[in-house]
């Protein structure tokens, strides 16, 4: 229990520092995220603590408080992590095309495809059919 209550101050701490230390070097990404006091975090972890374990919010863009709260081996921990960069990837995978007004995947845009008058980005098959029509109307008399 003594060697419980250890790892229960030391990873309190570790939160701590994350949200509360504007010199950590994580905390833009957790500033103010921390809505427990240290007794109720040590009356959650210890009964359940192991060796090795991680906490983890299980909203991770929620607080850290006793409903969002899990241990998980370092391997589940791991996984999770790399599905929430993943599904925050795909997120960023797409821009909106002010054209055609739809949501496609990034790659069905080019670099060079942002509006010089700030309105966004023109998918491919946009900037192909508008480039057509202003080649068109110089052609005609």
């Amino acid at each position: 229990m003594i060697g419980s209550k250890k790892r229960a101050i030391s990873k309190f701490n570790n939160i701590k520092q994350r949200c509360l230390n504007p010199n950590s070097n994580v905390y833009h990404h957790y500033k103010n995220k921390l809505n427990i006091t240290p007794d109720q975090f040590y009356a959650w972890f210890m009964p359940i603590d192991f060796e090795g374990c991680h906490v983890d919010r299980i909203n991770p863009d929620g607080n850290y408080e006793i409903g969002n709260l899990q241990l998980l081996t370092p391997a589940e921990h791991y996984q999770k992590t790399w599905k929430d960069r993943e599904a925050k990837m795909k997120q960023r995978a797409h821009k909106y095309c002010y054209v055609c007004k739809e949501i496609k995947e990034i790659e069905l845009f080019t670099n060079s495809t942002k509006s010089k008058d700030g309105k966004g980005y023109k998918c491919k098959e946009c900037n192909r059919r508008l480039s057509k029509l202003c080649r068109n109307k110089k052609k005609s008399p």
